[in-house]
């Protein structure tokens, strides 16, 4: 049968050809034979698929799982099924072992890539760190850097500080524009410490009356915390 499709598609092949040159010249009959032609070029198409059918259907009944497993067979000079059959398993295990394998290799290279790639991160975060602790470390040095890098958090820390030491009322009398604590240097004490001054602050006693007063604060910069707070 499939011998049958492959001469029709043969026919075929030859006979469309001269079907659509004959339709240019003849135009009495050119939609008779376009109407050929189509027949003629679906039977061209369908033939394949028969042929390919029919082939596979000879090949499962002489033995084979199929058409292509025929053609693997032949292509490694077998025509015995029983002959084939331990051999294609052989293949099949083989083919197994080798998809394993790459994928295992793929794998252990994703891996690999992902690695480095990690280092790669964590070596460029430490170099970073490094430059921001020595950058840091530098600015701690100077007091002008120190304190215009903690500011604000002194400001707020050591005000808090200072309304602390309050045991009544407080009033801050400085203006908004201006600043409640002035940079007074490093401690003499404890090295790394800032000295923060000012004397815009009142005070209450225990007779309802005003003072003003001076007050001083000492403050981490690195760990961002008051280390003592006096008034006086």
């Amino acid at each position: 049968m499939s011998k049958v499709f492959a001469i029709l598609f043969l026919i075929c092949l030859i006979y469309l050809p001269w079907l659509l040159v004959s339709s240019i010249w003849r135009k009495a009959v050119r939609g008779r034979l376009y109407r050929r032609a189509l027949i003629v070029a679906v039977t061209a198409i369908l033939s394949p698929i028969g042929f390919s059918y029919f082939e596979s259907r000879d090949a499962q009944e002489a033995g084979f799982l199929g058409l292509s497993d025929r053609e693997d067979a032949e292509r490694a000079g077998i025509t015995d099924p029983a002959i084939w059959a331990p051999m294609r398993e052989e293949r099949a295990a083989q083919e197994r072992e080798n998809r394993k394998k790459a994928e295992e290799e793929r794998a252990a290279k994703a891996e690999n890539e992902a690695r480095l790639k990690k280092e790669e991160q964590a070596a460029k975060e430490k170099a970073e760190a490094e430059i921001k602790a020595a950058e840091i470390a530098k600015c701690m040095s100077d007091v002008r850097c120190a304190w215009d890098s903690v500011s604000i958090d002194l400001l707020v820390d050591c005000k808090i500080a200072i309304q602390g030491l309050a045991k009544w009322d407080f009033e801050w009398t400085n203006e908004w524009t201006e600043s409640a604590f002035m940079p007074a240097g490093w401690s003499k004490n404890k090295k790394g410490i800032l000295m923060a001054i000012g004397k815009n602050l009142k005070l209450q006693n225990g007779f309802g009356a005003w003072k003003h007063v001076s007050y001083l604060c000492a403050y981490d910069p690195v760990a961002k915390r008051v280390v003592d707070a006096s008034v006086f």
